[in-house]
C-alpha cells in the first residue's frame, strides 16, 4: 500500500473520533503581467523557509517543476478549519509570489505555451530522464483530498466503492479547455496531459488488500514505476485519496468536496471489498473511458 510521505494528512481516525480529511492543491505560478507561466518556485520555497510557519499546519511543498507549488494542509475534522487553511494556504502561495512579479494561480493547465523547467531534486531529474517527454512537458494541476482510514482493508473497500464517482468529479471540475494558445477542443485538456503517465488513471476492482499490494509490487518489479510515490491511480490508499479532479479556481468547491466524507469509519466498514470473477470482468477500461467521457467538449 502506498503511503505519501509528503503529506500531513495521512492521519487515520478511530472509532471514536471524527475522520480526519486535509487537502494538498497544486497552484501554477505565473507571471503577473502577461499570465504565463514562471519558474519562481525554489525562490519562494526558499524564503518560506526563513519565515514562521503558518499557525494552522500549512505547508509549502515543491513539485516536480518550478513553474508549480503545493499547498499540502494538515489534517481537519472540521469543515470550517479547513476551509480557513485552504484560503490562508492561497493566500500565502500568493503573498510570496508577488514578492518576484508572479501570482499563485488555482488552474488546472496553462492555456499559454510553456516550456516547464524540473524541479532540482535528484528525483524530479530520474522522473525527467526516464519518462522522456511526458516528465519534461508535464505542467498538470491537482487537487487531492485526503481521507483518515482505519485500516488497509477499509481503504480498499472504499477505493472499489467510489470508482463510480470519478466521471463526475471529473466533469466538476474541468477548467482546462486551452493548451498551447489554442482551444484544445476538450473541456479538461488537464486529464489528457496527466494520463500521458503509464501509472495514472482509474483503477481495478481489488478484491483484497494482498490484491492491491501485489498490483503496486507489479508495477515497481517491471520499471513501470519509479518509486511508489508515482503510483498515480485516481483513487489511490492510504490514505483514501480521490485523484480525479483538477485543482479549482476558487477555494468554495474544495470545501464541498470533502463534506461527503466527514462520516462514521464504521459506514465504510460494512462490508467487505468485493471479490470473484463477476468482478474480475469489471476492468480499468470501462471506467477509464468513463472519466474520459464529460472532458470532451461539444
Amino acid at each position: 500500500m502506498r503511503t505519501t510521505a509528503r503529506s500531513r494528512s495521512t492521519v487515520s481516525t478511530s472509532t471514536a473520533a471524527p475522520r480526519t480529511v486535509g487537502v494538498e492543491e497544486e497552484l501554477l505560478l505565473v507571471s503577473a503581467e502577461t499570465g504565463a507561466p514562471v519558474p519562481v518556485a525554489a525562490q519562494i520555497l526558499a524564503a518560506h523557509a526563513r519565515e514562521a510557519a503558518a499557525p494552522d499546519g500549512t505547508v509549502l511543498v515543491a513539485e516536480m517543476q518550478d513553474e508549480m507549488i503545493e499547498v499540502v494542509s494538515a489534517p481537519f475534522t472540521s469543515g470550517a478549519e479547513l476551509t480557513r487553511a485552504l484560503t490562508a494556504g492561497r493566500a500565502l502561495a500568493d503573498g510570496l509570489a508577488r514578492r518576484l512579479g508572479a501570482r499563485a494561480s488555482a488552474v488546472a493547465s496553462s492555456p499559454l505555451p510553456c516550456s516547464p523547467h524540473s524541479f532540482d531534486t535528484p528525483r524530479y531529474r530520474e522522473l525527467a530522464r526516464r519518462y522522456g517527454c511526458t516528465g519534461r512537458e508535464s505542467l498538470a494541476c491537482a487537487l487531492h483530498v485526503h481521507v483518515g482510514i482505519e485500516s488497509p482493508e477499509e481503504g480498499v473497500a472504499v477505493l472499489n466503492r467510489i470508482r463510480g464517482w470519478l466521471p463526475a468529479l471529473r466533469a466538476l471540475s474541468a477548467n482546462s479547455p486551452f493548451h498551447d494558445g489554442a482551444d484544445s477542443g476538450y473541456a479538461s485538456y488537464r486529464f489528457l496531459d496527466w494520463h500521458r503517465w503509464p501509472s495514472a488513471g482509474p483503477t481495478d476492482v481489488f478484491s483484497s488488500v494482498v490484491d492491491y499490494t501485489s498490483f503496486e509490487e507489479r508495477m515497481l518489479a517491471t520499471g513501470t514505476l519509479l518509486d511508489n510515490g508515482m503510483l498515480y491511480l485516481a483513487p489511490a490508499c492510504p490514505p483514501c485519496t480521490p485523484r480525479s479532479r483538477s485543482a479549482w479556481p476558487t477555494s468554495a468547491p474544495t470545501s464541498t468536496a470533502r463534506r461527503p466524507w466527514r462520516c462514521s469509519p464504521a459506514r465504510w466498514s460494512r462490508r467487505p471489498p468485493r471479490s470473484g470473477a463477476a468482478d474480475r470482468r469489471r476492468t480499468r477500461s470501462r471506467p477509464r473511458c468513463c472519466v474520459s467521457r464529460p472532458g470532451r467538449r461539444p
